[in-house]
């Protein structure tokens, strides 16, 4: 086969720059308004390949999977199907081992909407003791009140944390694979026991199925044309969907994330009600340096 020049480990580093997302390329730079990048403002230290900056409104809330199970909660329940919205200004660093550092500053952005903050599900901790900034450095999540005062500090990474270092590798840019380089990354998989298949509604999809042994299974969704994972579902072992992520990107080469929903699933305690836990994001003013 014409794929035999190419060697095993050539094939593991494309898949890796490839699901990693944080590949250096030598195009130009994008935004999600489709101009020229611009500088993020922020000097690079040696140990990083790419910065960015972005402005991003992250919603979050409570539904039940079901539409019609929703008479079945409780006022409280149905009270937290009211989105808790928050806006945030992020800088971040990815540093040339893979690891990212940043800074999240919670801060009104323009377009939020406006809900009550005495109601259920809304904040219930003191205000000087709510997150106002969080700095990830060295693998350490450290949290500032309003006031800039410390009110925690872990490293293993904070939630919030977490979730913005895997914006992060979609936010960067990768490199954009020749046809025949992309489908030989498409047979590493099948090679590596993924079950490999062509979307049944979309002929640019291809599915990926990575199956554990306690017959749990991971689905990953890939756009050839984007070449980019445009959603990844997690399934337990009785084939029930646990968690979700789905990603929209503005078409270009590459692709550039815009925006993204998660959602997790559980039944509830009280009533046996199988609920999902959403959280969406939407990002804007986006900006990318790097140091090549």
């Amino acid at each position: 086969m014409y794929f035999s020049k190419y060697s095993r480990r050539t094939a593991h580093l494309l898949v890796l720059a490839f699901l990693l997302g944080i590949a250096v390329s030598c195009q130009k730079d994008h935004l999600s308004g489709g101009a020229d990048s611009k500088k993020t403002g922020t000097e690079l230290p040696e140990s990083a390949a790419i910065a960015i900056s972005y402005d991003v409104i992250v919603s979050t809330f409570l539904i039940p999977e079901n539409p019609d199970d929703a008479e079945l909660l409780s006022p409280g329940e149905r009270a937290l199907a009211s989105p808790i919205v928050e806006g945030s200004r992020v800088k971040q660093f990815i540093n040339r081992d893979g690891t990212i550092d940043g800074e999240i500053q919670r801060m009104d952005l323009e377009g939020m909407p406006s809900y009550p903050e005495p109601r259920i599900g809304g904040p219930v901790m003191p205000k000087k003791y709510q997150p106002q900034r969080i700095v990830i450095e060295g693998g350490a999540s450290t949290s500032f009140n309003a006031e800039d005062e410390i009110i925690s500090h872990c490293f293993q990474g904070a939630e919030t944390a977490m979730y913005f270092q895997r914006i992060a590798d979609e936010l960067s840019e990768g490199t954009m694979l020749s046809g025949e380089e992309f489908d030989y990354m498409i047979e590493g998989f099948d090679e590596a026991g993924f079950e490999v298949s062509v979307n049944s509604q979309d002929n640019n999809i291809v599915e990926l199925v990575h199956e554990f042994e306690d017959a749990r299974r991971t689905v990953f969704y890939l756009d050839k044309v984007q070449q980019r994972i445009r959603a990844r579902a997690h399934y337990d072992a009785e084939g029930q969907l646990e968690t979700l992520s789905e990603y929209v990107f503005e078409p270009g080469e590459p692709a550039v994330l815009t925006a993204h929903r998660f959602v997790t699933f559980y039944d509830a305690p009280r009533n046996g009600v199988r609920m999902g836990v959403w959280k969406t994001a939407q990002f804007r003013n986006f900006e990318l340096e790097k140091n090549l």
